[in-house]
């Protein structure tokens, strides 16, 4: 059996940016080779790493992994470190010089709206996408309604941590690059490394382990960090190894982004949801870097959740901050949709005055008249399809224990009692990453859902 990492002969860390927004003015690598180590700033990586990654969305901004001229997150990598063992990279660390210029940084939602501080210039904006959808009666069905009910929102910004870092060889040798790494996603993220690197696809040999270590979507995220690797190697001629420690994941991997946000419900007197309307601001961080904006769009099809409404308008603003970019995390683009929807219901419940799960109960999908093959399917609004299941019958499974629970309220008022019904996709092929792009300007029109 082979063990590819007995091949390295050096390890490397990289300089990470202190500040949420800087200009590097200078970059001084002398210490470390005065200290027999080997280092590459941001002119030697950009040698050898060119492009920038593809984003999903069409604007200029450029995202690169490691900060050119001026860093936009603490963490950002800008210098890359060679020794031959890792204690001894970090040491030669404390030898790179970088002079900063602090800038004004954009921390929040509200103070990227506000603009007077923009993270990406050439941008003219913090706003980096704006979507506007309809489907079915939405006007008939606000204007209509007897009872309509409002809700904001916040959902913080959240990261997750895996059993195991992230973890990189990298071997560039006669024109081929073979990388092994805990990655996610392998074939999704060779594009983006080879064309960073300006290397034909073909060159990459990417190798990831069955078992990956855990990932809840961020090992999609390690592509940046190939990348460096992949670029330390070319500039070396040597094998190199990288093991994230646990602060540098939590600073510099991804994150689910924060969110804020309006939901509004229309409903009849007697509890009949007839519309949703939503307005999100999704917080990227730095850079919109892929699959985001998709934490937008992957539950794109049931935001209906589990109820039989055929009216829905929803507004998405993408917003760019001098934060950790976010990317794949816990159930992408779910836990902020459901608490904001069920929430939201919760909002028409008490106005109502009724039972919050026998409005759900009302409210449930019952009819699967789509039939396809010899399966029947509810088909939402927005375009996606539920196989046909008995949803009241699993709703009522948790009702004597959600009774119970409000018995117990009753007796200890500092008891909590929540209840919350969705429908989680079971699949993704991240073609729902098209909807960020205005219908007109796709490639491919017809490869994700257009709206009518």
């Amino acid at each position: 059996m082979i063990y590819p990492h007995r091949q390295a002969r050096s390890t490397w860390r990289f300089t990470e940016a202190p500040y949420a927004h800087a200009r590097i003015l200078k970059v001084d690598l002398s210490g470390v080779f005065e200290h027999g180590g080997i280092a590459y700033g941001p002119s030697d990586l950009a040698k050898v790493i060119p492009n920038p990654f593809p984003l999903a969305v069409d604007v200029p901004i450029k995202y690169y992994p490691f900060a050119r001229d001026r860093a936009r997150f603490v963490g950002e990598p800008i210098a890359v470190v060679l020794a031959d063992d890792p204690y001894r990279a970090m040491d030669l660390l404390d030898y790179v010089q970088v002079d900063f210029e602090p800038l004004k940084p954009v921390l929040t939602l509200d103070d990227a709206l506000r603009g007077d501080v923009l993270v990406h210039e050439e941008l003219k904006s913090n706003v980096a996408m704006y979507r506007h959808m309809k489907f079915g009666p939405v006007d008939k069905a606000f204007s209509e309604a007897p009872v309509i009910v409002k809700r904001e929102f916040y959902y913080q910004k959240y990261n997750a941590m895996p059993l195991e870092t992230y973890g990189v060889l990298a071997h560039y040798v006669n024109g081929e690059l073979n990388v092994w790494a805990n990655v996610q996603g392998p074939m999704l993220i060779a594009y983006f490394i080879t064309r960073a690197l300006g290397l034909p696809t073909g060159s990459l040999r990417l190798f990831g382990p069955r078992d990956v270590g855990g990932s809840f979507g961020s090992k999609y995220m390690l592509y940046p960090y190939i990348t460096l690797a992949a670029a330390a190697s070319i500039l070396s001629g040597r094998p190199v190894k990288w093991i994230e420690g646990r602060t540098e994941h939590l600073i510099g991997s991804n994150s689910g982004g924060a969110r804020k946000g309006v939901v509004e419900v229309a409903a009849t007197r007697d509890g009949m949801i007839q519309g949703l309307r939503y307005r999100f601001y999704e917080d990227v961080g730095a850079y919109p870097r892929p699959p985001d904006p998709g934490v937008l769009f992957r539950v794109h099809g049931n935001m209906n959740g589990a109820y039989d409404v055929r009216a829905i308008e929803v507004e998405d603003y993408v917003i760019v901050t001098n934060k950790l970019p976010s990317g794949l995390n816990r159930s992408y683009g779910g836990p902020p949709f459901y608490y904001m929807l069920e929430v939201a219901v919760n909002e028409l419940a008490r106005e109502l005055g009724v039972d919050p799960l026998e409005l759900r109960i009302k409210n449930l999908i019952r009819e699967f008249p789509k039939k396809i093959g010899d399966e029947y399917f509810y088909e939402t609004v927005t375009g996606g399809l539920y196989p046909r299941q008995d949803y009241e019958r699993v709703v009522r499974a948790i009702e004597p224990e959600y009774r119970r629970w409000l018995e117990e309220r009753r007796k200890n008022p500092n008891i909590g009692v929540g209840i919350a019904v969705l429908v989680e996709p079971a699949g993704t092929n991240l073609g729902y990453t098209d909807l960020a792009i205005e219908p007109s300007k796709r490639k491919y029109p017809h490869s994700a859902l257009v709206p009518t």
